[in-house]
């Protein structure tokens, strides 16, 4: 026989599963509410008969009938073969929406949700179809809703305001709130603004895709890259660091380009003829992915001797595909293979790059394989400089 304790566990679920908030927003009536269905086999009955009265009992006790307030519990007569004529329960049934909350405890979530509900409603009449698909947002996000609605208000008004997050002009809101909302807010603003006010081809939050999404301008990623020639310096610097945007007009006459993972590699790299190096961007390097300039260039990538290294390679020549790759070859692995650490297990690549030659592809299926040892991996500041210094002269006029 079902127990006080399993009816509150169920009017909990129901209540979680939204169907009674969802109820609020459609106007449906879901009362008188079946919440359990009471099946007795004809074995059953015979064998536990008594243990299925005192169980009816406990129940009974704390029905609607002795309490005045709760659930009714609905019988049916059956023909038993060995008891005969019995009155046994059928459902357990909450009347009316007031039972129903006294009983399971939720009187108080039930108030805070219709009151939420309409404030938010109040303000913004247009979220109502997204409501009904995500009433459990009314009660999750309760205490800062003014404030979520307050953004969205501004957006309808502002589109594409073309400001930094820290410089929205509303009371009480910062960039801390909305980096910490991102989530709920991209719901909210793509169900209220038009669609010409979205960036829609944007999806994700990675590189400030909620900034891009809405029209917000957002810290560009900086590009760090050293003239290799003093024919190229500018006004004597040679270290430099540019926002993305201004990186690509750069249009430096220079070649080769250089790029290289490891950020002393790139600072202590030698002088090279017409050359630059850029460095420090990791996976980052997508960010070059399409530069104007680069496209005639001769372009040579640098990255570590392990599964990680090789996958950027082959993404750096999915863009441009004249990249040569520099020490990430058989004969540098032979000749440091005493110098290898272990790759870290989530770092490693273990799929098929599209973008390697054959000389790397063999490389990285036997770095895949464990053929040198286990998750091998020579990071490019273990190469001695000599051995750097000598390969560079046959590939590049050193200055």
């Amino acid at each position: 026989m079902i127990t006080v304790r399993e009816l509150k566990n169920k009017c909990q679920k129901y209540w979680n599963a939204q169907h009674i908030q969802r109820s609020v927003l459609l106007g449906d009536t879901l009362f008188p509410l079946t919440i359990a269905k009471i099946r007795f086999s004809a074995r059953e009955l015979s064998d536990n008969f008594g243990l299925i009265r005192e169980g009816l009992q406990h129940i009974q006790a704390s029905s609607k009938s002795q309490k005045s307030f709760g659930y009714s519990v609905l019988f049916q007569t059956i023909q038993h073969r060995q008891l005969g004529r019995q009155t046994v329960p059928e459902s357990i049934v909450f009347e009316t929406l007031p039972d129903f909350l006294k009983f399971s405890g939720l009187g108080e979530s039930y108030r805070s949700f219709c009151n939420v509900l309409q404030d938010i409603l109040n303000t913004m009449p247009s979220l109502t179809s997204w409501l009904q698909a995500k009433t459990d947002k009314v009660l999750e996000y309760q205490q800062v809703w003014p404030k979520l609605l307050a953004v969205a208000m501004f957006l309808e008004k502002n589109p594409k305001p073309n400001c930094y997050l820290r410089e929205l002009p509303i009371p009480g809101i910062d960039s801390k709130f909305i980096e910490q909302h991102k989530g709920i807010l991209r719901e909210i603003l793509d169900e209220f603004l038009s669609p010409e006010h979205i960036h829609t081809e944007i999806q994700g939050f990675q590189h400030h895709g909620f900034e891009r999404r809405y029209g917000f301008k957002f810290p560009e990623t900086l590009i760090r890259f050293r003239l290799l020639d003093p024919a190229l310096f500018v006004n004597g610097m040679s270290d430099l660091s540019l926002p993305l945007s201004e990186f690509r007009l750069l249009n430096l006459s220079c070649n080769p380009i250089i790029m290289t993972e490891n950020k002393i590699n790139g600072l202590s790299f030698p002088m090279v003829d017409n050359g630059i190096i850029i460095f420090g961007l990791g996976y980052g390097i997508q960010s070059i992915a399409s530069i104007p300039w680069f496209q005639e260039k001769d372009i040579y990538y640098w990255g570590d001797i392990d599964t990680h290294g090789f996958s950027i390679l082959s993404q750096v020549r999915s863009y441009y595909p004249q990249v040569k790759s520099l020490f990430m070859d058989n004969q540098t692995l032979n000749t440091f293979k005493s110098m290898a650490v272990e790759e870290p297990e989530d770092k490693r690549c273990m799929i098929e790059l599209a973008h390697l030659s054959e000389k790397e592809r063999t490389v990285y299926n036997a770095l895949c394989q464990n053929t040198y040892g286990a998750n091998m991996r020579i990071e490019q500041e273990r190469l001695d400089f000599k051995y750097v210094q000598q390969t560079l002269r046959q590939i590049f006029i050193l200055n």
